[in-house]
């Protein structure tokens, strides 16, 4: 559960305002017990260093960030990236309506809450596309996909989970391409163009042109598509979980014809920028995820 509240104020998990009180509440709750604002005898004091610590510690970061003053005055006081200026009204309100409330069930209301998102539990990590000369172009499959991830030259959220690693839109963290583990032939750290440069900048442009890789056989690549075309929305704040999307082959979301099924089956090399930390951590919790599941499926099968 605090692994998942370090995601929210790192702004790792989509919650909406209303989502991201509710859950400081609950931790409210579950580390000090009732509401004392309803007690006469609390010093004004101890009301302003509980608020302080529910902004420090349980509230996504990029809510408490001043906007810009030409947003200011456009707002109406709704939602958006700042939380309304009576936050702190509404912060203890809502604790105070968990009076009673046992820290078992908070803890059970929060995972509840939280275990809506199908990506709960996952490691995001923030990733830029390399530039288009990543992609091989001599089949449809490859346009395809360099057509999809060029929209998106801000960055992309790299979430890998226990069965797959997904690609999510920056801003709103929609899900974009499904990567089941079983589809990877490889993956890790990739330079490119090491060559070139003399002396201390020489160091410096091998840095620059380290990536993380994957490969994958692109039959096995799901593509998240809107359901009947129902809703709309850009799900933003929400995360995607509530819209209607659902995993499709890559061929058939793309519409490619029979004839380029063969194309599909190409190994489909992807390149992001990151840092060499990332790429060293990425790899290893892959590695430990396929390592995990080949272990159980041999468990299985004797």
């Amino acid at each position: 559960m605090w692994e998942l509240n370090e995601e929210v104020v790192a702004g790792r998990f989509p919650v909406t305002v209303d989502l991201a009180l509710q859950l400081a509440t609950l931790l409210l709750q579950i580390e000090l017990g009732d509401c004392p604002l309803a007690s006469t005898a609390t010093p004004t004091s101890t009301l302003d260093a509980i608020y302080q610590r529910a902004v420090e510690q349980f509230l996504p970061r990029r809510f408490l960030l001043p906007k810009p003053e030409a947003e200011e005055e456009d707002d109406d006081g709704g939602g958006g990236h700042g939380l309304p200026h009576l936050l702190r009204e509404v912060l203890f309100r809502r604790w105070a309506e968990l009076r009673g409330r046992s820290a078992l069930d908070c803890v059970r209301i929060y995972l509840n809450c939280t275990r809506r998102w199908p990506l709960a539990g996952a490691r995001l990590f923030p990733v830029r596309r390399k530039v288009a000369s990543a992609f091989r172009y001599d089949d449809l499959a490859s346009l395809q996909l360099c057509k999809l991830l060029g929209q998106h030259q801000d960055g992309l959220w790299l979430a890998v989970a226990e069965e797959a690693t997904e690609l999510l839109e920056l801003g709103s963290m929609r899900p974009l391409l499904r990567i089941p583990h079983r589809a990877l032939i490889t993956f890790g750290g990739h330079r490119v163009g090491s060559g070139g440069g003399g002396g201390g900048g020489g160091q410096q442009q091998q840095q620059q042109q380290q990536y993380f890789m994957l490969l994958v056989n692109g039959c096995l690549m799901e593509k998240f598509v809107e359901v009947g075309g129902a809703g709309g929305g850009n799900g933003e704040g929400d995360g995607g979980d509530l819209q209607p999307l659902k995993a499709v082959p890559f061929t058939e979301a793309t519409k490619m014809p029979k004839t380029s099924s063969s194309a599909a089956q190409q190994p489909q090399r992807m390149l992001f920028s990151m840092s060499k930390r990332a790429i060293v951590e990425v790899t290893m919790l892959l590695a430990d995820y396929i390592s995990l599941a080949t272990m159980s499926s041999t468990t299985t099968t004797n």
